[in-house]
């Protein structure tokens, strides 16, 4: 059975429709999400001078989009206009300089939705046209999504890269592996648009004697937050060692909580890292048991 593609595109239609409306709310705050500024500022500068902002961990994709989108824009407008400066431009309608940025995002979105049905499609396929059709409208209507879907920032973009490379790997089990080509690429443009807040990242296997050496590399890096993801092993060996070399200081204490045997949530308060006198809490998730005073 064919997916109908009036029904594809009435969703489709729908999800921009609903995107483009966003915009509206945000018309007279256009800095309704501070990292606008961010992305516009330093995607002018660039005209003149280096990217800069790469220790801060942004990399340096989305803006090169935002660049490019602030390229046309002059070129449309000069060609109307005359001659026109993009920053005299900000300062005088913030929001004409904006729009084309969120209008991106609101096509990236949209394009989110298909390709997220065409991956359910796939890994339902003896449902195909309901898993397909579903897949597009949950994503194209939903409304976390669809609330933010509007902003000129790089979450769209990065979700659209994540999407195709699922599809890409989906597309490599099933066909060939050839498609984990495409998968490599879409991720890399992926971590291309998007600042990652891991600092450091350790792997093992699970007949290693210790990884004394993974943890003690990983709390070098100065990250502030240890997470763990394995097979669900009972095992969590690594915790005494965190224990012994008092990551991060010795104001940090694990609470004792029975959960799921597969699945253990561990809240850690932070005390020596947090610069305001109020006490932090922040979750860590480990795989396996554990019960600790």
């Amino acid at each position: 059975m064919k997916i109908p593609r009036w029904a594809v595109l009435a969703i489709l239609a729908a999800g921009l429709g609903l995107r483009l409306w966003g915009i509206g709310f945000a018309r007279t705050t256009p800095l309704g999400r501070p990292d606008e500024e961010i992305f516009l500022l330093e995607a002018m500068g660039m005209f003149n001078r280096a990217y800069r902002l790469l220790d801060l961990g942004f990399p340096e994709g989305f803006f090169r989009v935002w660049q490019l989108l602030i390229r046309l824009e002059h070129a449309v407008l000069q060609s109307i206009y005359g001659h026109l400066n993009p920053a005299c431009l900000f300062a005088l309608n913030p929001s004409a300089t904006i729009l084309p940025a969120r209008v991106f995002s609101a096509v990236a979105g949209t394009a989110t939705a298909g390709i997220t049905g065409l991956l359910a499609g796939r890994l339902a396929p003896e449902h195909r046209v309901a898993a397909t059709l579903w897949g597009m409208a949950v994503y194209a209507a939903n409304y976390l999504v669809g609330r933010d879907g509007h902003f000129g920032v790089s979450d769209a973009t990065l979700c659209l890269g994540v999407a195709l490379t699922l599809l890409m790997c989906v597309r490599a089990t099933e066909e060939s592996p050839k498609w984990l080509l495409g998968a490599a690429a879409f991720a890399g443009l992926s971590f291309g648009v998007k600042a990652s807040a891991i600092i450091s990242e350790a792997s093992y296997e699970v007949s290693m004697p210790t990884i004394d050496s993974q943890i003690v590399r990983l709390k070098a890096s100065g990250a502030d937050i240890f997470g763990n993801v394995d097979a669900f092993r009972e095992n969590i060996r690594q915790l005494d060692l965190l224990f012994r070399i008092r990551w991060a200081g010795s104001q940090r204490r694990l609470r004792r909580i029975h959960h799921d045997p597969r699945r253990m949530h561990i809240r850690i308060l932070d005390r020596g890292r947090n610069p305001v006198p109020e006490q932090r809490e922040q979750s860590v998730v480990y795989s396996g048991k554990i019960d600790i005073d």
